[in-house]
């Protein structure tokens, strides 16, 4: 029965003790650190000495207690659980077959119309279970004791970026071109040439016409695929002045919504649905 995962509960105690140990530390020894603030009699004063080695050690006792606390947290989130070389290989089948429903799911989904953000965020998903797969599948050289290996416990509900990134590794086309910026002009009353930068960390930009509406996409320059893309697009942000939906944006007369090209998705939903038919 593997242990509860941790609780970052832990750490913020350990870094609050850390900080109190610091303070009765530096309260107790600064009569030494700085004596000419100090009546030079007081250097020889038996209850000062006796205060001096008592705060001393009450923060020693603290630090200690911080470290033991911070060290326990840290072997928590290093936490293997131990796993039959069967268990093992049931959890790589049972990854790899959850994400081929996801990457099916978003390829439903973008046949549909439905929103890339949602599109991208299946695809995402699908490439982390695929990473998770991989990273179980390197476990399996670690063997402990015979017939068991230690898997990672970071992997389940956790490490979602690390998870990603094995994924990515088998979609080098993916990976190197990146996700296409599609801007859709519902609405389009400007004077002027608008022009729309990439909001979700890529170098590619669209510039749209005065007066002109429809669907334009970026040549180049892809978004990155990443864990942080997927949070962007999905979520509502506010950037403390104002509100941005996840997939619209308004700059004066013009209304667009801003999201990943639909080909690039499919093009990136393909190379994963190919590899994973193949392991």
């Amino acid at each position: 029965m593997p242990k509860k995962r941790p609780s970052p509960v832990n750490e913020r105690i350990a870094a609050v003790l850390v900080v109190l140990g610091a303070i009765v530390l530096v309260g107790v020894l600064y009569p030494i650190i700085n004596p000419r603030q100090f009546r030079a009699e007081t250097a020889g004063d038996g209850a000062q000495f006796a205060f001096q080695t008592v705060g001393i050690a009450v923060a020693l006792v603290i630090l200690a207690a911080a470290w033991q606390i911070s060290r326990k947290a840290q072997r928590r989130k290093h936490q293997e659980y131990p796993v039959t070389i069967d268990q093992l290989k049931e959890g790589i089948s049972l990854s790899r077959k959850n994400a081929r429903r996801l990457a099916h799911d978003a390829a439903v989904l973008l046949a549909q119309g439905g929103s890339r953000a949602s599109v991208y965020a299946q695809w995402h998903l699908a490439v982390e279970e695929l990473g998770k797969s991989s990273i179980l599948e390197a476990c399996a050289s670690s063997e402990v004791s015979p017939g068991k290996v230690q898997i990672p416990a970071s992997i389940f509900g956790g490490a979602h970026q690390s998870k990603f990134s094995a994924g990515l590794a088998f979609l080098p086309q993916t990976q190197q071109s990146g996700l296409g910026l599609s801007v859709t002009v519902t609405a389009n009353s400007s004077a002027v040439d608008t022009t729309f930068q990439d909001p979700y960390g890529g170098k590619g930009r669209v510039t749209v016409g005065a007066g002109v509406t429809g669907r334009m996409t970026t040549q180049g320059d892809g978004i990155g695929p990443s864990h942080d893309l997927r949070l962007r697009l999905l979520y509502v942000d506010f950037d403390g002045t104002k509100w941005r939906e996840p997939e619209a944006e308004l700059i004066s007369e013009t209304m667009a919504k801003i999201s990943v090209s639909p080909e690039d998705l499919k093009r990136a939903i393909d190379e994963l649905l190919a590899v994973l038919s193949t392991v």
